[in-house]
């Protein structure tokens, strides 16, 4: 989890196993740098007193492989090869119950 309101190059994160030790590990960042803050005298910038919003990006957690896939859902055209479709060519198809299924633009 990383935070970032006004891209001043500052960015803040909170890590953990799940969800909540990260948003956790976060806010208790904020309070770090606030408290380092407080003792330096350093003014405390307005974006660490806002209530930040935080989402959970769920493509952090997998990545997909392309090539994989693809190779996982090919189809192998030699199996056709001997696979004999003339037959079809002959069959009586009734079609007028799709009559104005379509529309052709």
């Amino acid at each position: 989890m990383a935070y970032n309101k006004d891209g001043d190059g500052v960015s803040l994160i909170g890590e953990g196993n799940t969800v909540s030790e990260a948003k956790d590990d976060f806010f208790s960042s904020i309070q770090e740098v606030i408290d380092t803050c407080k003792e330096t005298g350093i003014v405390i910038p307005s974006f660490l007193t806002e209530e930040p919003i935080v989402k959970f990006d769920v493509s952090s957690l997998f990545t997909v492989d392309g090539d994989a896939m693809a190779k996982a859902f090919q189809i192998d055209e030699d199996a056709f090869s001997g696979l004999d479709l003339s037959g079809l060519s002959n069959m009586d198809i009734d079609t007028s119950a799709l009559e104005g299924a379509f529309q052709m633009d």
